[in-house]
């Protein structure tokens, strides 16, 4: 009989999960840890609107060693409204990793739960640098499910600002009040529907009372008008009062490397790498979308947005764009060091979908939601 037992978890696990997660920061040049205090249910609301969090105990002692979250959102498909999976939070002890078929066991409680038909596929990121996950994670092997790569997806960093851009006399950029949310709403269906995996947001996430971008206020978008018409947003979404981020060590080749790095980057006016143990006091770039006509203006609204850190009292904006993204050769000039995670479309093979179909628009993720 095993000695570990997978089941769901309870709100009775909150405890155990948030210290899970601490306790095992993701691997690469920069390993950090992620926190859900105080609660890491309440901070679920992100993920989706319907999740599960799949658990793995050891009976002996009751503890819980290994976690893994599946999640399901509402999101333009080929510009249509429909179910996406999203499969995220994969923790293990590591005293557990080299544990026989404990990996295997947690995804057939995924396959289980996939059952309920909520989601045909699910999406997720793994970091390019974790090798030995990737290697795990892509072999299909004992059972486990398709890992089809999905592109890479960079997440860049921006520091504050001092002062902000000039803007042409065409372009408009202010913060965004409670009346504007309908509109926003609008021009976000419009842009997101040319965007594969794009979330559908609904006004409410912009009026002040937020359902999955728990924590936004109206004040925090920023809004770029033309010719009397909105052509982009970008939201500095302050998530601290539910998840936290802390750099836990470096690599020994970043962590020699850091204070040449940090001198050069103070210089040029870019991020520069926190000392190990410190938690991050930044923002995420929330629905980072411009018209394809008006490109421009997103250098205009990131150099606004740096500058309205300062006044946030953070130090950092990270922003995330797929390689195919058009505003990520845009604006990756401007940023400092870039974060790169795999992207991959994950299913059974005897449910595999139309990969074709799929590919054919650029896709997106809400960084503020992984």
């Amino acid at each position: 009989m095993s000695q570990f037992e997978i089941n769901l978890a309870s709100p009775e696990d909150d405890a155990a999960l948030r210290g899970l997660l601490e306790s095992t920061p993701m691997s690469g040049d920069i390993r950090l840890a992620f926190a859900r205090q105080p609660s890491y249910f309440a901070a679920t609301a992100i993920d989706g609107h319907y999740a599960h969090v799949v658990t793995v105990r050891d009976k002996s002692s009751g503890q819980i060693v290994g976690m893994g979250s599946r999640s399901i959102f509402r999101a333009f498909v080929n510009g249509i409204a429909t179910n996406v999976g999203y499969l995220s939070g994969l923790r293990l002890l590591p005293e557990h990793r080299k544990q026989a078929g404990l990996l295997a066991r947690g995804f057939r409680k995924f396959r289980e739960l996939h059952s309920d038909g909520r989601a045909a596929y699910y999406l997720t990121t793994v970091a390019a640098d974790n090798h030995q996950s990737l290697a795990v994670l892509t072999s299909q092997r004992a059972g486990l499910p398709v890992y089809h790569p999905w592109g890479r997806y960079h997440t860049l960093t921006f520091a504050a600002q001092r002062n902000g851009s000039r803007l042409p006399a065409s372009l408009l950029i202010r913060r965004a009040t409670p009346a504007d949310a309908a509109t926003v709403e609008a021009f976000l269906h419009q842009q997101g529907s040319q965007r594969q995996f794009f979330p559908i947001l609904h006004q409410q996430e912009f009026a002040g009372k937020p359902r999955r971008l728990i924590g936004m206020r109206p004040e925090s978008i920023l809004l770029a008008w033309a010719d009397g018409q909105l052509v982009g947003t970008l939201g500095l979404w302050d998530q601290k009062p539910f998840k936290q981020t802390m750099v836990t060590s470096y690599s020994r080749r970043l962590s020699l490397a850091r204070p040449f790095y940090n001198a050069m980057a103070g210089l040029q006016r870019k991020p520069q790498l926190p000392r190990a143990g410190q938690m991050l006091n930044l923002r995420y770039a929330a629905v980072p979308v411009v018209r394809s006509d008006y490109l421009h203006a997103a250098n205009h609204l990131l150099q606004a947005a740096t500058h309205r850190l300062r006044h946030d009292l953070s130090e950092l904006l990270l922003l995330g764009l797929h390689e195919r993204d058009p505003l990520l050769e845009q604006l990756r000039p401007l940023s400092g060091r870039e974060y790169v995670t795999l992207m991959f479309l994950v299913y059974w093979p005897d449910e595999t979908p139309d990969i074709e179909q799929l590919a054919g628009l650029p896709p997106y993720l809400e960084l503020g939601c992984l």
